[in-house]
């Protein structure tokens, strides 16, 4: 089990869990396993990018010294997407990328999440093989290699993303439509409208600048309302609207009659398209234990299987695989289109539900209507210990009980990866039952931490 690593990464208070001095030593480990992998290979180049928080710099020059020190050639791709990395990294032959960035958490958090040079997120044995290393004094570590050397592609390295991005899709898809954009001061601030401009569309900007002083704050991804109160108040017509988080992996979207559309809502409206037009590898998707069961019924109904995965896109990715399919991720906005990405990308997402729309007329948005939604409700609990609680025999059983007195209901505890929160998910068809039953266990829960 990975003490360091989440299920995004490392990730934590910026001051607190990524100090310098330890950060350089995660540099310096990635490198020593990138010997190990690539040794037939005379020069090792990573590509290093992070998003806005003031925080970046410092923990990018640390990591970099740790790099360099390990005989890794570095690329400074500056301020840019988390899938900007893991596209170039793949599109100028380098071994590896690294984002420092905390994704949608606060702006005093900072995390380091790696990709290989395949563009994958490192696997959990990868990331062992580092948490082994930092476990030892450097000293032990074996090899000596001449120090790398520092190039910056800080001002190529966004247009060269875009125009990549862009040339996936018709030149003109977006061509007389409008799309407003919520980029919550973080690492799309540049890429989202350029992307959108190079396919035709005209963009309204709303937090678009690259202040790491506001990077997810009451707005993106995370808080969808502050989109549908700004449009409704400056009285803004658009056809399409989106919301990113600060790395840009995830995106919300939004209607023209400003319904917010979330992840499992993108998927199954892409997935009901595809699937009509022969085009859904193996006629499922991979959704998450949040994926809501009403989803999961409508599906069915079409012939489409839908697999719940755990929290998390490296277990989305790593299910979407194992089934042969192309198509899956989570409510919060975090999916992947494997034939056009390796992680998740906010702005592919928005891409693929875009010519979706446009191609069925909007069709599929009718039929999602007939979805019978269960009442659900996630409740986020602070603890002081997340292991304590999902290391509680007593709370297991406890809440063994309450589903046995409850077949029909759903309940999942499970701690977040990359915050000191469990998160309790209770589902039912009966609102008073979910009500009930949050209550309870949270008092459980609460009891054991």
């Amino acid at each position: 089990m990975n003490l360091l690593f989440g299920t995004d990464g490392i990730r934590g208070h910026a001051d607190t869990k990524l100090p310098d001095d330890f950060v350089y030593r995660v540099g310096k480990a990635f490198g020593y396993t990138l010997h190990r992998r690539f040794a037939n290979m005379s020069v090792l180049s990573v590509g290093i990018g992070r998003d806005t928080r003031l925080s970046g710099q410092r923990i990018e020059q640390a990591m970099v010294r740790g790099l360099v020190d390990a005989g890794i050639h570095v690329f400074r791709l500056g301020i840019v997407p988390s899938p900007a990395v893991s596209r170039l990294v793949v599109h100028f032959n380098m071994v590896a990328g690294v984002v420092i960035s905390a994704s949608h958490n606060p702006i005093h958090d900072n995390g380091i999440k790696c990709f290989d040079q395949a563009g994958y997120k490192l696997s959990s044995e990868w990331e062992s093989e580092i948490e082994e290393l930092l476990g030892q004094p450097d000293t032990q570590w074996s090899g000596e290699y001449p120090k790398g050397m520092v190039q910056s592609m800080e001002n190529e390295a966004p247009e060269m993303y875009a125009s990549l991005v862009a040339s996936l899709y018709p030149a003109n898809l977006l061509k007389g439509y409008t799309v407003a954009t919520d980029l919550a001061h973080g690492a799309t601030w540049f890429t989202t409208p350029r992307i959108l401009r190079l396919l035709g569309a005209n963009v309204v900007e709303i937090n678009h600048t690259p202040d790491g002083n506001k990077i997810n704050v009451d707005c993106g991804a995370t808080h969808p309302d502050f989109f549908r109160n700004w449009v409704k108040e400056h009285q803004v017509d658009f056809h399409f609207g989106l919301t990113h988080d600060g790395d840009g992996d995830r995106v919300m979207m939004f209607t023209d009659k400003n319904t917010v559309i979330d992840g499992d809502m993108i998927i199954t409206f892409c997935a009901l398209h595809r699937h009509s037009k022969g085009l859904l590898p193996g006629n499922g998707v991979v959704g998450t234990i949040m994926t809501n069961t009403g989803i999961e019924h409508f599906l069915a109904k079409y012939g489409i299987r839908l697999f719940r995965s755990n929290v998390g896109d490296k277990y989305v990715l790593r299910d979407c695989l194992r089934f042969g399919y192309s198509l899956g991720g989570e409510q919060s906005g975090h999916v992947l289109f494997l034939d056009k990405v390796r992680s998740g990308d906010g702005i592919i997402t928005a891409l693929e539900f875009m010519q979706t729309f446009i191609e069925s007329q909007g069709r599929w948005m009718q039929d999602l209507e007939k979805i019978e939604f269960y009442s659900h409700q996630l409740t986020n609990i602070h603890v002081e210990d997340k292991d304590q609680v999902s290391d509680s025999t007593w709370l297991r059983t406890e809440v063994s009980k309450i589903e046995e007195q409850y077949p029909l209901a759903r309940i999942n505890i499970r701690s977040s990866g990359t915050e000191p929160l469990v998160r309790l998910l209770v589902e039912a068809r009966e609102k008073e039952v979910v009500r009930e039953l949050t209550e309870k266990i949270s008092v459980l829960i609460k009891s054991v931490s």
